[in-house]
């Protein structure tokens, strides 16, 4: 629990987008060890699904990264704005994976939310700390599958474009998963 309000923490902390990523990685790491140690059937199940639903969204979003930063030459979020009318297919993909990993009906990260909170239910302390560690997933999830693609163009945007088919196969087929 501890591994994950930390790794959130950093997450929410960092601007380059492969290190958001990076730190809600072993937030994830930090969540599934937990329900690993829990041990109950309920945590257990939440494992499973948490690891589908992390791998699906996660790859995912790692491929974007390297498509906005192949195309716009940074990864730096605080540089990157309005990419989603250069890269309509990129952002679909990281909204998509976005929603996910913010635990948004009806998508696979929804599930594993919600069955690890069935989990921690009846643990005050491990459930206030899934709590925090939840909204503040949101906020990163905002920043990583937002915020480079809305509002105007920003200088690093201005030359970018969507990136060649053979890098968006793999984020669309996972983000459709």
């Amino acid at each position: 629990a501890v591994t994950m309000l930390v790794a959130i923490y950093f997450a929410v902390k960092a601007t380059d987008y492969k290190q958001v990523l990076a730190y809600t990685t072993i937030t994830a790491l930090g969540v599934m060890t937990m329900l690993i140690g829990m041990g109950t059937e309920t945590a257990l199940r939440a494992f499973v699904v948490y690891l589908l639903a992390h791998a699906a969204y996660k790859a995912t979003l790692f491929m974007v990264a390297g498509n906005v930063d192949h195309e716009a030459g940074t990864r730096e979020l605080t540089r990157l704005r309005g990419l989603g009318r250069a890269m309509p297919v990129t952002f679909g993909a990281a909204l998509v994976a976005d929603l996910s990993l913010g635990g948004v009906w009806p998508l696979l990260g929804f599930v594993g939310k919600e069955i690890k909170f069935e989990a921690v239910l009846f643990g005050e302390a491990l459930l206030v700390s899934v709590i925090v560690t939840s909204l503040l997933s949101v906020v990163v999830a905002a920043a990583v599958g937002w915020g480079p693609y809305v509002g105007e163009r920003s200088e690093a945007a201005r030359e970018a474009h969507e990136a060649p088919v053979a890098m968006l196969v793999g984020p669309v087929v996972l983000a459709a998963s």
